[in-house]
């Protein structure tokens, strides 16, 4: 008769080319089905993606929600509401919530007022003054060509080569690819919208875990 040290060992042995076997079928399976594994775990982040936004914008709120409940809206809610202290609690944190959502907003209201313009004047120098760019390109060919006339000819013919290649090759590469171009320009602009979308959502779920802070943790 085996000692039950032996049978422990025996399904210790099992045990193991047991799960030494479920993870080979399983690494099979993960190479084999990744593209679907992929759209899978790509599926459940879109679901989830407004719900994490609301947990990432209630961390980083919630330091300030606690500051400005605490001293701030909750004694203005015990004065307002003295004889309700319900009442005065749940004065305290709606307004501080909204309040902490508010500078948020305000926040990123500056920065945006602070970037958009700073790439606005980028491009507006770069478009004032390609002009310039090209009109001292064009004197300074022209003061060239007539220091040297003979080169004049060779110029001419280089400039209609290579206009002739250009043309031939916006007909045949960039036209054709004008579809995918339009069509990169329609999905940046959807994921655009997405992620706005996303971001809403976000800030309702963050007031909902704000609110309910204490549950949350």
């Amino acid at each position: 008769m085996k000692k039950p040290e032996d049978r422990k060992e025996y399904v210790g042995w099992g045990l193991t080319a047991f799960f030494v076997i479920a993870g080979c079928i399983g690494l099979y399976l993960l190479i084999t089905r990744w593209g679907d594994i992929q759209k899978g775990i790509n599926t459940v982040l879109g679901i989830l993606s407004p719900f994490i936004w609301g947990f990432v914008i209630a961390y980083l709120l919630r330091p300030l929600v606690r500051v400005t409940e605490t001293h701030v809206t909750v004694p203005l809610g015990s004065k307002l509401f003295k004889n309700n202290a319900h009442r005065a609690f749940v004065f305290g944190r709606a307004v501080a919530i909204l309040a902490s959502q508010a500078f948020m907003i305000f926040i990123i209201v500056i920065l945006l007022r602070m970037i958009i313009p700073q790439m606005y004047s980028s491009i507006e120098s770069i478009a004032t003054n390609s002009g310039k760019f090209y009109e001292d390109a064009i004197a300074w060919a022209r003061s060239v060509l007539d220091d040297y006339p003979k080169i004049e000819t060779a110029f001419v013919k280089l400039v209609g080569d290579a206009s002739d290649t250009i043309v031939d090759w916006a007909k045949e590469t960039v036209l054709p690819t004008m579809t995918g171009v339009i069509t990169n320009i329609t999905s940046g602009v959807v994921y655009f919208l997405r992620g706005v979308y996303y971001v809403a959502v976000g800030v309702i779920a963050s007031v909902y875990i704000l609110y309910n802070k204490e549950a949350a943790g």
